[in-house]
């Protein structure tokens, strides 16, 4: 009997040890993740960008390339009137309002 129960304090041990080992793992790269998000932060805002800026010209794009008539597109002045609209997003991203 007190060798079964010292057996399982070795095992209690050994168990005891690895999940020390992991916890210190754990620890690690949740300081890696922390230290790595500023550089991802910078991506996701550059990628946010790029798809708010190109995003309404993709749309008319994709409306205009159907070869179905829409009367929104019968006056050029829309097409500057959608410029203007990325024209003020950009400037105002690199104003850094937005």
């Amino acid at each position: 009997m007190a060798t079964a129960l010292l057996f399982d304090r070795d095992r209690v041990r050994a168990l005891s040890s690895y999940f020390d080992a992991f916890e210190a793992l754990e620890q690690d790269l949740e300081e890696i993740d922390a230290k790595a998000m500023p550089g991802e932060a910078s991506v996701m805002k550059a990628l946010t960008l790029a798809s708010v800026v190109l995003l309404p010209g993709a749309l008319i794009a994709g409306v205009v390339g159907m070869n179905v008539k829409i009367g929104i597109f019968e006056n050029a002045a829309y097409f500057w009137v959608v410029v203007a609209i990325i024209a003020t997003v950009a400037v105002a991203r690199a104003r850094e309002w937005i």
